[in-house]
C-alpha cells in the first residue's frame, strides 16, 4: 500500500489507477499542453500581416527620427554660421606672441565660448567641440589671472627704459671723460713725430716712443674694458631666458672688477682720476644688479606666460576653424543624401501597408470587379 501511494503521488497525483489507459493519456496530454503554444508561434510567424505591420512601425519610427535629426542639423548649421563669423573676425594671421595683448585674448575668447556652446545640442558637435570648450575655459581663466599681473609688466618695462637711458648717458659721459686723454696723446704723438723715427734715433727718443706705445696699448685695453662693462650691463635687459640672464649676471661683476683694475693701474693721473669719477657717478649710480635680477626675472616670467597664453589662443582658433569646417561639410553632405533615404522609407511604408492589408485590398478589388462585371452584363442585356 505504501509503494502504491508513493507511485501515485509522484507520477499521476490527480488520476485514479488505470494502468491500461495511462500510456494513451500521457500521450494525449503532451499535445494539449505544448501543441497550442508552438502552433500559435508558428501561426504568428507565418502570418505576413504581423511582419508587415512591424516593418511599417520601424519605417515610421525611422522617418520620425530622421525628421528630428534634420531639425537638429538645421539648428547646428545656423549656430555654426555664428561661430564661423566670430572666428573670421579674429585676425590671427596678423598677431604673434608679442603683438597680441592679454586684453585682446579676453575680448575674443568670450564670444568664441558662447558660439561653441550654442552648437553643443547637436551630438556630433558635442563630441567634437567638448574638449575645445574645456580649452577655451582654461584660456579664459588664465587670461583673467594674467590680466591681474600684467600691470606689473608695464612697471618693469618702465624700469628697463629708465635704466637704459641712464646707461646711454653713461656712454656719453665716458666719451667726455676720455676725450682729453685722447687729445693729449694725439698731440704728443704728432709733436714727437714718432712715425718718422729710425734706428739712428737717440735713446731718449726711442725710450719716449716705447713708453708712448705701451701707454697707447694700455689705453686701448682700458677702452675695451669700458665698452665691455657697459655692454655687459646693457645685455642684462635683452636676455631672452632665465639661463641667459643668470649667466650674464654672473659675468658682470668680473667685467666691473677688470675695468676697475685697469683704471687704477693706468699711469696717467688725469686719466685715472677722470675715469674714477666717471665710474662712481655713472656706472655705480645705475640700478644694482640684484634689483635688476628681480625685475627682469619677473619680466621674463610674465612675458613667457603671455606668449604661452597667446599661442594657446591662436591654436584654439585654428582648431575651431578646422573642426567647424569639416563638421559643417559632413552634415551638409548628410542632408543632401537624406531625400533619397526618405523616399526609400516611404516606399517601405507603402509596401508595408499594402502587405498588412493585402487581403482586404484584394477582397475590395474583387468586389469592385464583380460589381463591374454585373453592370456590364446588365448593360449588355
Amino acid at each position: 500500500m505504501k509503494q502504491e501511494n508513493l507511485e501515485l503521488d509522484v507520477s499521476q497525483p490527480q488520476q485514479k489507477a488505470k494502468p491500461k489507459s495511462s500510456n494513451t493519456d500521457s500521450k494525449s496530454v503532451k499535445p494539449v499542453v505544448k501543441q497550442p503554444i508552438k502552433q500559435a508561434v508558428l501561426n504568428w510567424l507565418a502570418d505576413a500581416k504581423h511582419i508587415f505591420m512591424l516593418i511599417l512601425c520601424v519605417a515610421l519610427l525611422a522617418m520620425v527620427f530622421s525628421m528630428f535629426d534634420n531639425n537638429r542639423t538645421t539648428d547646428y548649421l545656423t549656430n555654426s554660421q555664428q561661430l564661423r563669423d566670430v572666428l573670421t573676425d579674429i585676425p590671427v594671421d596678423k598677431f604673434n606672441t608679442t603683438q597680441m595683448s592679454v586684453a585682446q585674448v579676453q575680448q575674443y575668447i568670450k564670444p568664441i565660448k558662447q558660439a561653441i556652446e550654442q552648437t553643443l545640442p547637436h551630438p556630433m558637435a558635442q563630441s567634437n567641440f567638448a574638449q575645445l570648450l574645456v580649452d577655451a575655459e582654461q584660456i579664459s581663466q588664465q587670461s583673467e589671472q594674467l590680466g591681474a599681473q600684467i600691470g606689473q609688466l608695464s612697471l618693469i618695462e618702465k624700469f628697463t627704459q629708465n635704466s637704459l637711458q641712464q646707461l646711454s648717458a653713461a656712454k656719453a659721459n665716458y666719451s667726455k671723460a676720455i676725450e682729453p686723454t685722447l687729445t693729449r696723446m694725439k698731440d704728443y704723438k704728432s709733436e714727437a713725430k714718432f712715425e718718422q723715427l729710425t734706428a739712428n734715433a737717440n735713446q731718449t727718443e726711442l725710450f719716449n716712443a716705447l713708453n708712448y706705445k705701451q701707454g697707447e696699448e694700455k689705453l686701448d685695453n682700458l677702452q675695451v674694458a669700458a665698452d665691455r662693462l657697459m655692454q655687459g650691463y646693457e645685455a642684462l635687459f635683452y636676455a631672452q631666458t632665465k639661463q641667459e640672464l643668470t649667466q650674464q649676471l654672473k659675468d658682470y661683476p668680473n667685467l666691473y672688477q677688470h675695468f676697475s683694475a685697469l683704471q687704477h693701474n693706468f699711469a696717467d693721473i688725469p686719466t685715472k682720476l677722470a675715469l674714477k669719477r666717471w665710474l662712481e657717478s655713472n656706472i655705480d649710480s645705475l640700478p644694482d644688479v640684484q634689483q635688476v635680477e628681480v625685475e627682469l626675472v619677473s619680466q621674463l616670467e610674465l612675458t613667457q606666460a603671455k606668449a604661452q597664453l597667446v599661442g594657446q589662443f591662436v591654436n584654439l582658433v585654428e582648431q575651431a576653424k578646422l573642426i567647424e569646417g569639416r563638421l559643417t561639410a559632413h552634415l551638409i553632405n548628410q542632408m543632401n543624401v537624406q531625400p533619397s533615404s526618405k523616399l526609400a522609407l516611404w516606399v517601405i511604408a507603402i509596401l508595408a501597408v499594402f502587405g498588412a492589408y493585402q487581403n482586404r485590398l484584394l477582397c475590395t478589388l474583387n468586389k469592385l470587379l464583380e460589381n463591374l462585371r454585373i453592370q456590364v452584363e446588365k448593360t449588355a442585356k
